[in-house]
């Protein structure tokens, strides 16, 4: 993360690229990197990369595989007591 002792995201691209932040994710945008290939060649973390690119308008390819979970809803819906429809549960104290 940039601060006052690092340097911001933009003063680091120009003193290793040569070039402003928005040119370089131009750059990456046309090379279709992703979001964490771009963190690793610019050594910083994918935070600042998706702050900068969402300041200047460049959306990144993204890393992330969308995998569908199973369907769960019989577990909400359970009679018994599971990690998932616990807080739904009225409890009865009897004394």
């Amino acid at each position: 993360m940039a601060n006052q002792y690092t340097g911001s995201l933009e003063h680091k691209v120009r003193q290793k690229f040569g070039c402003s932040a928005l040119e370089l994710l131009r750059k990456c945008l046309e090379e279709d990197l992703s979001y964490n290939e771009v963190q690793a060649k610019l050594g910083v973390t994918q935070g600042t990369v998706r702050k900068w690119a969402r300041r200047y308008g460049v959306e990144l390819r993204s890393d992330k595989t969308c995998e569908v979970e199973e369907d769960k809803s019989h577990l909400f819906f359970s009679p018994e007591i599971n990690s998932y429809n616990f807080l739904s549960r009225k409890w009865h104290h009897y004394a």
